[in-house]
């Protein structure tokens, strides 16, 4: 019983913001989209795709689209295509930008679409951060260094 509700739920806010989305696209707004991967702890990949709208700057959260399997640049396309196509935009016409993290796929999505890509400058700040942090410490006593390498330090 719950879970009828719960599905309930999301059949009502998805269709509002395809409603919200359409009526968007009637206007002629333009939107630009983000796209980060997602992993669930028994290892089920994702990509979240949220869309947004610089008129007003709002930000539609389309979803989790399931990636099965291996997943290259052209099957994250044709999958952000048919993801896309659900609330009515298409990406050629509708799209004139994208977000998404620095990965090997990601670069080459981004030369496979026609839209303005950009990587996620926050991604890179958090490997470096977390590089910094967590980082193993090193003690002195551990180092082996002959005489040589000390004269060159100076």
């Amino acid at each position: 019983m719950g879970y009828k509700l719960v599905h309930d739920d999301y059949e009502e806010k998805r269709n509002k913001t395809i409603a919200d989305i359409k009526g968007k696209l009637e206007r002629g707004v333009k939107f630009s989209m983000t796209v980060d991967e997602y992993i669930t702890v028994r290892g089920r990949r994702f990509f979240g795709v949220n869309i947004h709208d610089s008129c007003d700057k709002s930000t539609f959260k389309t979803g989790l689209v399931h990636i099965f399997g291996s997943c290259t640049a052209l099957d994250m396309v044709e999958s952000m295509k048919q993801h896309l196509s659900v609330f009515g935009i298409t990406m050629e016409r509708d799209l004139v930008g994208s977000t998404q993290d620095g990965a090997a796929v990601n670069k080459k999505y981004i030369s496979h679409i026609n839209v303005i890509g950009q990587f996620c400058l926050n991604h890179g700040l958090h490997l470096g951060v977390c590089d910094t942090l967590y980082k193993k410490n090193t003690k002195m006593d551990d180092l082996n260094l002959d005489s040589d390498d000390i004269d060159e330090m100076d």
